[in-house]
């Protein structure tokens, strides 16, 4: 009597050669996914390294370059040898407004004198001076605590007044405006505030430009005479500029009076009943 496999077992038999491929399919697959994950992890680490590697030579490079100076400059020293000369480029400042005394070649120790123009205040240190670097032999401009800057003013443009002109000063940076009407046009009755100066905190103390309206016969005037000029406005720059230099230095507004001059006076000029002039004009 021979061995006789039975349908059950069969199928049991055929199954579990069935079972047994799929998992070595999804063993080999697994094996695969796992090998990636493994190159893609060196390769990571791989870059992290390098870039440490990296760091690690600037590193050493800028502090060995350091200590390579100072031993150099350790050594001129005891051998009673000269310094090398130390040369500055040109100042370049970051306030544009900045004017500096520098002139001809900038050594190690030279010092310049900021300023600002005109009447314009200066913050912050007065004095620049070229200095040696920790390595190399170009030097650099040092200005000690602080940054050096021009007191701009920083408050909004104000409009012109319709049939009327905004004076306002160069020399302060605008720190200082007008208004002017044309004759024959006036200011409301409830305005005060002719003169508009710009506060430290960068907002004007009076914000409201009135317009000039027109004045009926035999109303009287409500500012002060030379508050008016005669004609269009774009032709009355002279006269407004003298009226405005006449208010300024009469009210100790210019501090120093080589600068209260016209060509330091700027004019806008607002709309006007038969034409428009809308531009600053100096």
């Amino acid at each position: 009597m021979g061995f006789q496999l039975s349908v059950p077992l069969l199928c049991f038999a055929v199954l579990a050669v069935m079972q047994c491929g799929g998992q070595a399919h999804e063993e080999r697959r697994m094996f695969s996914y796992f090998q990636q994950m493994l190159q893609i992890t060196e390769q990571k680490v791989g870059d992290i390294g390098d870039k440490h590697r990296r760091d690690m030579e600037t590193l050493n490079s800028g502090l060995n370059s350091r200590i390579e100076e100072r031993v150099k400059h350790l050594f001129r020293k005891w051998a009673g040898m000269p310094e090398i000369p130390i040369y500055c480029p040109y100042p370049v400042l970051s306030d544009k407004l900045l004017e500096t005394s520098c002139k001809g070649v900038y050594t190690e120790g030279m010092a310049c004198e900021l300023k600002c123009p005109m009447a314009i205040h200066l913050i912050g240190p007065r004095i620049i001076r070229c200095t040696r670097p920790a390595s190399g032999y170009t030097g650099y401009w040092d200005a000690g605590d602080g940054e050096p800057r021009c007191k701009k003013a920083t408050c909004p443009p104000l409009r012109a007044p319709n049939n009327g002109a905004l004076v306002c000063d160069k020399w302060s940076g605008g720190m200082i405006c007008q208004i002017h009407c044309r004759e024959g046009y006036d200011i409301q009755d409830n305005i005060i505030t002719l003169v508009y100066i710009c506060s430290s905190n960068g907002v004007w103390i009076e914000q409201h430009v009135p317009d000039c309206t027109y004045r009926e016969h035999g109303e009287r005037s409500r500012m002060p005479e030379n508050y008016y000029f005669t004609g269009q406005c774009h032709l009355a720059h002279p006269e407004v500029k003298k009226s405005f230099l006449d208010y300024a230095e009469a009210r100790h507004m210019c501090p120093i009076r080589a600068h209260c001059t016209v060509e330091n006076v700027e004019i806008k000029c607002g709309d006007e009943d038969e034409d428009e002039y809308d531009d600053w004009i100096d």
